[in-house]
């Protein structure tokens, strides 16, 4: 399986995978402690929605998911506290069995409700900036700092620790052709680790608040996005200096 595990909590928890995936998925989440987290918080979601009354959605609702999921990077996640750590507690038994491609649309809107890495992709009203973003910008314990870019525009990345999020502000990056991409990236020691693609800089990105000597980077490349930056970035900063 190339799929990179860290990103199957979210379906692993809603019963999506196949049974070889969920054979692999578990014997991996007994030695990472982020992904038994995810998976738990995913679960207490998950026994929270069983518990509501059930009604017909409307025809068209499913299409609107699955185009939503097509546009929602999975990320792998960031490794929790010890204290988080200590909150895991398995949840087997409470996992429903829906149609497999509704669960895996269920398990990403699931990961922006309980704070996964992908990105946040929600509107706000009368705001172009996602609602995860915004979030970030407005806490009380927000720090933000603005930076120029290679091409003369601005970003602005925000941290919060009470949310345990940064948040970028990329609207004023200017458009690219069909062939190209935005693309944030966490380094560390001198390695590259996507945090996804920008699907739309208007909407800005989120992710889950790295260690002080990780420093996030964007790129632009190719349609799709790359496994390494294949160009410099057009910005960077030390996740400290925010």
């Amino acid at each position: 399986m190339s799929t990179d595990l860290h990103t199957l909590s979210g379906a692993y928890a809603l019963n999506a995978l196949t049974a070889d995936e969920a054979q692999e998925f578990g014997t991996h989440i007994e030695a990472c402690p982020a992904c038994r987290l995810e998976v738990a918080e995913f679960q207490q979601v998950v026994a929270k929605w069983g518990a509501t009354e059930a009604l017909q959605p409307p025809a068209h609702l499913k299409s609107r998911v699955l185009a939503a999921v097509d546009r929602e990077p999975q990320l792998p996640p960031l490794l929790p506290s010890a204290q988080e750590q200590e909150v895991v507690s398995d949840s087997e038994g409470r996992r429903p069995k829906w149609f497999p491609r509704l669960v895996a649309a269920a398990a990403a809107l699931a990961a922006i409700a309980v704070g996964s890495f992908a990105f946040d992709q929600l509107n706000e009203p009368d705001s172009e900036l996602a609602a995860g973003v915004t979030r970030v910008f407005d806490a009380e314990d927000a720090s933000v700092t603005t930076m120029p870019t290679e091409d003369g525009s601005e970003i602005s990345v925000a941290t919060s620790p009470s949310l345990n999020r940064m948040a970028v502000d990329t609207h004023e990056l200017p458009s690219l052709s069909d062939q190209q991409v935005y693309q944030l990236w966490a380094i560390e020691r001198g390695e590259a680790t996507s945090r996804g693609v920008l699907s739309d800089p208007d909407e800005g990105a989120a992710m889950g608040l790295p260690d002080e000597d990780v420093t996030v980077a964007i790129t632009i490349e190719p349609e799709g996005g790359s496994q390494r930056p294949t160009t410099e970035p057009i910005m960077s900063v030390e996740a400290s200096e925010v």
